[in-house]
């Protein structure tokens, strides 16, 4: 029977190596099945950085993927802007998919569907896939390292087979998932969920200290910074929208931002201990 699917759309935003790496897997598995696969990457983008006319080519695609990290048990703010305003589209499929650090993935799977469920979207498949944790570069033990891995990559396999099946179906509307089905299990992490997020975790974040004495103006810190808020126009400083990932203060060569990340690093391990996720890694 005639694969629906012919053109594919990957959209994600990687502050790190681990939504990127899973995307890029997406892409190559549609790639080697001969369906037009592409990805468009969020990570360095202003809010300015993707035109209307491109959000709009989407609605050309056959299917539509979409990945983020989880910030704070939600998606990362520029994926859930990016969701926000896609255009209006009937029955077309889509598949979520987040990458964690094996701490606590939320609300986060749930929270995209149900963003691309309001824009029309029918959820053909979901996925979280487990990472190494961002914010562990100082630590030798890091919470998910080596991950993704090859176990991941078969589920990324696993999914795509599925949703390539579930659209050779007879039914004009193939199978969908319902977003509720997507959430968390863990009472306690839906119903704090609507406390837990970037906003009120900022405060509980290392500060980042800035030394403008040692800047060079090398530009190492612009270039890393997913949400582009960082100016060195006069002296280096973080501006407003800062989704603490911490690329400042790992790749700048002077130390011109420093943090202590002990602490934080230590209270991931006990929150990973409570929550003890499973599976680490899921399909739907």
């Amino acid at each position: 029977m005639e694969n629906r699917i012919q053109k594919v759309a990957i959209v994600f935003f990687s502050p790190r190596e681990n939504t990127r790496t899973v995307a890029e897997w997406f892409r190559n598995i549609f790639q080697e099945k001969g369906i037009d696969a592409r990805t468009r990457d969020l990570t360095g983008l202003n809010r300015n950085g993707i035109s209307e006319a491109e959000i709009g080519f989407l609605e050309r695609m056959d299917l539509l993927l979409v990945g983020s990290p989880v910030y704070s048990w939600h998606i990362a703010p520029p994926v859930e802007w990016f969701a926000s305003r896609l255009p209006r589209v009937h029955h077309k499929l889509a598949v979520p998919f987040v990458t964690y650090g094996g701490v606590n993935s939320g609300v986060a799977l749930a929270e995209l569907a149900r963003s691309l469920n309001k824009r029309g979207y029918l959820i053909a498949g979901a996925g979280k896939f487990l990472g190494k944790h961002s914010l562990m570069f100082g630590g030798k033990r890091p919470l998910g390292r080596n991950h993704p891995d090859d176990e991941e990559k078969e589920f990324a396999k696993k999914l795509v087979n599925k949703v390539i099946s579930d659209s050779r179906g007879e039914k004009d509307s193939p199978n969908q998932i319902a977003w509720q089905a997507l959430n968390n299990k863990h009472a306690l992490v839906r119903m704090l969920s609507g406390r837990v997020n970037m906003k009120s975790m900022g405060p509980m974040m290392p500060k980042i200290s800035v030394h403008p004495e040692k800047c060079t103006k090398c530009r190492v810190c612009i270039e890393a910074c997913p949400v582009k808020v960082i100016s060195i126009n006069a002296e280096p400083k973080i501006l407003k929208g800062c989704v603490y990932c911490y690329n400042c203060v790992r790749l700048c060569p002077e130390k011109v931002f420093t943090a202590s990340m002990i602490g934080l690093e230590m209270a991931l391990r006990g929150m990973a201990v409570m929550n003890r996720e499973r599976p680490k890694s899921q399909i739907w």
